[in-house]
């Protein structure tokens, strides 16, 4: 275990946030098997895990996300048997990749909700062994490709064995002069051609969430493909010893390298 995850590992506040987030998915769980079960074959091949669930997570997670993330589109592309998977953002979504016992590790879900209750959309909890998955080191990038992978598991919801085939290509660009204050944004004009005319974020606007998704990085965007702290994880960067959010984002090539650069998560 590398410096960076051992500190992770007793980060209480974000371990108590994360494996709640967990706990709630638990409970969606249960009423995406009922609606499986009353005929919603749309659910039916959405939730896989490849590994036993549910999960502890005492590890960081980084979220794949795109340049200038904005809510409708928000993270890198996956694609699960030829199929794109969405990659807008909403409250608990995620699409997330950590290293755990020597394995790299998929977490991409998405949450529906309705009629008063939660369920998941989609949900994917996949491991990727040394021999499935390429990274490609540079010194102002990381690239991580999975090129068609089948990978066997179970159905969390129907508790049946199941099989999908993965590909993605995930990006991190190296963040340090990447980073562009909203201000500056507004004031050159590219905030409005980027997020459209909703870009205020005022409430009940269209692009209303706007505000939400950027207050990560205390007002500033991201102009490159990146990986991201989860926001519980971000949320901890004084007590990991960063003077700044921001400061943390930039640690994201060095926990990749680290794990990476010697050719073993």
């Amino acid at each position: 275990m590398c410096d960076f995850c051992s500190k992770v590992s007793s980060a209480s506040d974000y371990l108590a946030k994360i494996n709640s987030w967990m706990d709630r998915d638990i409970k969606r769980m249960a009423v995406t098997a009922r609606k499986i079960d009353e005929g919603n074959r749309i659910l039916a091949d959405a939730v896989f895990s490849s590994i036993e669930w549910p999960l502890e997570i005492d590890f960081p997670l980084f979220e794949t996300r795109t340049a200038y993330a904005v809510p409708t589109n928000y993270y890198q592309n996956l694609f699960v048997d030829g199929t794109r998977q969405r990659g807008d953002w909403a409250h608990d979504f995620t699409r997330a990749i950590a290293f755990v016992d020597g394995n790299l590790l998929l977490f991409s879900k998405s949450v529906a909700s309705g009629g008063g209750e939660e369920w998941l959309s989609s949900y994917h909890l996949v491991h990727f062994t040394k021999n499935e998955f390429k990274a490609t080191i540079k010194p102002a990038s990381v690239m991580i490709q999975v090129d068609n992978v089948k990978k066997s598991g179970i159905n969390m919801a129907t508790k049946e064995s199941a099989s999908h085939t993965y590909k993605f290509t995930f990006v991190h660009n190296k963040t340090d002069h990447a980073f562009v204050r909203k201000e500056s944004l507004k004031e050159s004009g590219k905030m409005e051609e980027i997020y459209g005319r909703s870009s205020s974020g005022a409430p009940g606007a269209p692009g209303g969430e706007l505000k939400i998704g950027m207050s990560d990085f205390e007002g500033y965007v991201l102009t490159v493909a990146h990986f991201a702290p989860h926001p519980y994880l971000l949320d901890e960067y004084k007590n990991l010893g960063y003077p700044s959010r921001m400061m943390f984002q930039n640690e994201a090539m060095n926990y990749l390298q680290n794990h990476l650069g010697s050719g073993s998560p």
